[in-house]
């Protein structure tokens, strides 16, 4: 009996899905594409990272609502503001070791490592990983030793930097030679505020 109930709902469920499916969200390019980059650090802006806030990121920081981190020509992150995502500010280079980064926010703040140069050992709100060019650790670029993490109380200032391989406890293991050939920085971040380690 429960077998055909559950067969029941799996026959609806494949006729509903495809008409839900099939209300198409039309996307229109932007007349005036490309917004950004043709300008700032050279001839493009590579690999933004691309945040929102309604808030406008509540004084933490420049005070709009749109940041974008992105990658310059010379190698470089640099940090451009938006209130409407279209009409773009290039605020500069704010970190030269850095590239191909991917931001997050943390609107309630994190304790900051309290190592490296942060000044103030203050609540940070913002994270990067990045790809460190220059970071000169053994397999190059393409060890995963040359993907870094770093802290920001304002999105501008970074502090703390560290690889994020440690060497006691490496996070990727038997691997040969180069574990991400072709593969440029962190492509994706999740982070669990409750997990153990």
């Amino acid at each position: 009996m429960h077998y055909h109930k559950f067969l029941g709902i799996l026959i609806v469920l494949l006729f509903l899905v495809p008409l839900v499916s099939s209300e198409e969200i039309t996307w229109r390019e932007h007349n005036d594409n490309p917004i950004f980059g043709e300008w700032i650090g050279g001839p493009k802006a590579y690999y933004p990272s691309v945040l929102y806030d309604p808030y406008e990121f509540s004084g933490h920081g420049i005070a709009a609502r749109y940041k974008m981190w992105y990658g310059t020509s010379g190698g470089q992150t640099g940090l451009a503001i938006s209130d409407d995502g279209i009409n773009w500010t290039d605020m500069g280079v704010v970190m030269t070791d850095g590239y191909h980064a991917t931001v997050e926010y943390f609107p309630n703040g994190f304790s900051g490592a309290n190592s490296g140069g942060n000044p103030n050992s203050g609540t940070m709100y913002y994270r990067m990983w990045y790809w460190d060019l220059n970071s000169g650790v053994p397999g190059g670029i393409y060890g995963v030793a040359a993907i870094g993490y770093t802290e920001s109380p304002d999105g501008v200032n970074w502090y703390n930097y560290q690889p994020l391989q440690n060497g006691a406890i490496p996070i990727v293991s038997g691997i040969w030679p180069d574990w991400n050939r072709g593969s440029y920085g962190p492509c994706d971040i999740l982070y669990n505020p409750d997990a153990a380690n």
